[in-house]
């Protein structure tokens, strides 16, 4: 029952994609961008204008520790395994009206085994191999607004792992970072609020972004993120949960190049608090769950 949970804790912080023959998404909706203000002068409007056929690639890892408690008998603290992944891309087309083309391939996926629980590697490892060799479509705008991804996936997926992929599908565009309209100097701060879906949990998620620094080539931010969901009813992995209460935080930052595809860096440290409930057995089964997550992004040969 509990390493099950901790299976489940850890499916709710991946970052993944949806398993299905083909999955596409185009017209995505626009995000609603909000402009707090622009900041001091002098303002550049944040445009992206990478070259056609510009290749890169970035490393991205997470580190994930969590305290949880069933019905008030409190479980040890676990240190979850870390993961690392290697993905490819390529700016296939930019057109005239700055819209860019572009691949990308998970060529690599790692599992962090250092001070975790041995049956809970064992699983991860099992579901990473369903990364290795992902490969996908999308066109940005020159805003870094997602308009459309396409991606070609393999159909033998353990259906368990389907169900925590498939929230990317739906929340894709939330782990973007559209550009205002409007141009920033320093100090100058966005906010974008989208409606999430992880797998199946419907989360409001607030983030503001504020310029730290900006030239004519790279822009750096300051990123918070917000995250909160109503009371509802989930079923993950077969099993059916109420969601009492969810909140999480975090902070972060990105750098990015604007002839470049991908951030030169980008991180992010987020809190999580959760607590659902359950009947296992004819029982009640009351659950909370405090986990802190750390992502990072780095683009490798800089």
């Amino acid at each position: 029952m509990i390493s099950r949970m901790i299976r489940l804790a850890t499916l709710l912080t991946l970052v993944q994609i949806p398993i299905s023959p083909t999955l596409a998404q185009d017209a995505l909706p626009q995000p609603e961008i909000k402009v707090l203000e622009q900041g001091s002068e002098p303002r550049i409007a944040i445009r992206m204008h990478p070259d056609e056929g510009q290749e890169e690639v970035v490393s991205m890892t997470m580190d994930m520790e969590m305290v949880m408690s069933i019905s008030g008998m409190e479980i040890p603290q676990q240190k979850l395994p870390g993961q690392i992944f290697t993905i490819g891309a390529e700016a296939t087309e930019v057109a005239d009206d700055g819209r860019i083309s572009y691949s990308f391939e998970y060529t690599d996926a790692e599992v962090i085994t250092e001070g975790a629980m041995p049956e809970v590697v064992a699983y991860m490892q099992e579901q990473h191999k369903a990364f290795i060799g992902l490969k996908g479509t999308g066109i940005i705008s020159d805003r870094n607004i997602i308009e459309s991804f396409t991606m070609d996936l393999p159909e033998t997926a353990d259906p368990m792992v389907a169900q925590s992929l498939e929230s990317m599908q739906h929340s894709m565009r939330e782990f973007s970072t559209p550009f205002p309209e409007e141009a920033m100097g320093v100090g100058g701060r966005w906010q974008v609020v989208n409606e999430v879906d992880n797998m199946g949990m419907e989360i409001k998620q607030t983030t503001t972004y504020e310029v730290t620094e900006i030239s004519k080539k790279v822009v750096t931010l300051d990123i918070t993120v917000v995250q909160t969901a109503a009371p509802q009813d989930l079923v993950m992995q077969g099993m059916a949960f109420h969601l009492e209460e969810f909140q999480s935080e975090g902070t972060g930052g990105a750098v990015f190049d604007r002839n470049r595809i991908l951030p030169r860096t980008s991180s992010v440290s987020i809190d999580m608090v959760m607590k659902m409930s359950a009947d296992m057995q004819g029982q009640r089964q009351e659950m909370s769950m405090k986990m802190g997550v750390g992502m990072k992004m780095e683009r490798q040969g800089e």
